[in-house]
């Protein structure tokens, strides 16, 4: 049987080097996975990334790979602000452009993009430059993605929803290290677990072209 493919293009969430890459997230799925038959989970995430610059190394990190299933993770630094300055690393209008461009070459490319809506952040949210909490900031860039995933046509995961119902309280206290952002290893399982009930629908429901 051949091995079927996921992709998993991100930031430090994904890139999971904060718990060690063999207790990551995207090891975790793949676990998970392949108690139903062969799969390749290819670890895209680099630290402090943006979507300006996957977009810049998608064809070498994931178009090369193509087809297979591409699981895009992105917003948290898009929306951050650098200290002492007032605007976000990525607008919106440019983290909008710079989404949109990494879906329409996945597609072109004969790949399954699908958008994810990161976790919730941890308390207390403190407040950005523009007067905004960093929950807020990215809840904005999470309506892009929606926006983005409805114009082309892409499915989405959506974390914030399922780990919120699973139990917010016990995410935050459990799933999140000290800086409200990054993952415990706990958080990682946590996380590809409610992966897992988001995806499996969807990995029965259609294959790569």
């Amino acid at each position: 049987m051949v091995p079927k493919k996921i992709v998993c293009l991100g930031d430090s969430i994904t890139e999971s080097k904060s718990v060690g890459v063999l207790d990551g997230w995207p090891v975790r799925l793949q676990l998970h996975l392949t108690s139903s038959g062969p799969w390749h989970i290819y670890n895209r995430g680099i630290s402090g990334q943006t979507t300006r610059d996957a977009l810049e190394r998608l064809e070498k990190d994931v178009l090369s790979l193509l087809p297979a299933w591409v699981l895009i993770e992105f917003g948290i630094n898009d929306s951050s602000f650098r200290p002492s300055q007032k605007i976000p690393r990525v607008s919106r209008e440019d983290f909008a452009l710079c989404l949109n461009e990494i879906v329409r070459q996945i597609q072109v490319a004969r790949g399954e993009p699908i958008l994810m809506i990161n976790h919730p952040l941890g308390t207390p949210d403190p407040r950005q430059p523009n007067g905004k909490s960093r929950g807020a900031n990215l809840g904005d860039y999470h309506e892009m993605t929606r926006r983005i995933a409805k114009t082309r046509g892409c499915p989405i995961v959506d974390l914030h929803r399922r780990l919120t119902t699973q139990g917010l309280s016990k995410w935050r206290a459990k799933g999140l290290r000290k800086d409200g952002v990054h993952l415990t290893a706990l958080g990682h399982r946590m996380y590809a677990e409610a992966m897992m009930q988001e995806l499996t629908p969807l990995l029965k429901r259609k294959t790569p072209r």
